[in-house]
């Protein structure tokens, strides 16, 4: 939970419960942590220098060491711009339900892979607060305090990802695309075998990375939490299944031709270099 204050305002214990309350979710039925819980702040995790990508609403930092290269921070990206743009209150409401939409996708990627077993899929490691303070204008001549607020997720990754949108992808050869696209194929057969659909398959949401042998692997990112047979309550419009295909007695309804649809897309722009981007 975000916390909104004055300067010289001591964080209240109800704010700090309801960060509680979010770590909270990551204890089992038998009272023990399905991963490890940092309940105390963690310095040094939002790190310029460390900053890996940011995309509207999130920001990964690199998180890892020698032994595993690959390891990230996902945490809830703060824009100044965004708080001038909505205003307090309004941004206080996207800020919490993004932080609920991350718990959500970090507990879906626990439930589908929570020893690492799974190729092409992240592991989450452990989850906390970040010791981080931020301070917004707001329109009422008053100042805006965020401190120690955002919720930490820090997952196993693969080392030197990057998405099939960046420039460095543009040096595949053929040959190479294919095999990423039929890893990422593999990885979402895998997650459609568990009953589980990933959301939005776009190209800045599949990994992929070369050793110095030419090894290539790939990684899926970025799960929406949803079943199949759920409601489908977000997803990208260029890579989106056709309508025919996801409207059901009047709802659009999760089903793995969802991922099927967006996934051929995403197939025809990075094999044959055509965009869905919008002309004019």
């Amino acid at each position: 939970m975000a916390v909104t204050m004055e300067p010289g305002v001591e964080q209240d214990p109800e704010s700090q419960a309801g960060q509680a309350s979010y770590l909270s979710l990551f204890i089992g039925e038998d009272n023990t942590e399905i991963v490890p819980i940092r309940w105390e702040p963690q310095p040094g995790i939002i790190d310029p220098e460390r900053l890996l990508g940011e995309g509207m609403h999130t920001e990964n930092y690199h998180a890892g060491d020698a032994d595993n290269p690959g390891d990230f921070y996902r945490v809830v990206r703060l824009s100044e711009e965004e708080f001038i743009e909505d205003g307090p209150v309004r941004f206080q409401e996207n800020f919490n339900k993004r932080t609920e939409d991350l718990i959500e996708e970090a507990l879906a990627i626990h439930r589908l892979n929570p020893d690492g077993g799974v190729t092409g899929m992240a592991q989450l490691l452990e989850v906390g607060i970040v010791e981080d303070e931020r301070v917004f204008s707001g329109g009422d001549d008053r100042e805006y305090v965020y401190k120690d607020c955002r919720v930490y997720f820090r997952y196993r990754g693969i080392a030197g990802g990057r998405s099939l949108s960046a420039p460095e992808a543009n040096f595949l050869t053929i040959g190479e695309r294919v095999e990423l696209l039929q890893q990422a194929a593999g990885v979402l057969a895998e997650v459609h075998a568990r009953s589980w659909i990933h959301g939005d398959v776009k190209p800045e949401n599949i990994l992929w990375s070369k050793d110095e042998g030419g090894v290539l692997r790939v990684m899926l990112i970025d799960f929406n939490s949803v079943r199949a047979g759920m409601q489908l309550t977000s997803d990208s419009p260029l890579y989106a299944a056709t309508k025919d295909c996801v409207i059901v007695g009047g709802r659009r309804i999760v089903q793995p031709r969802i991922d099927v649809a967006s996934f051929g897309r995403t197939v025809v722009e990075f094999v044959l270099g055509l965009s869905f981007l919008p002309h004019g």
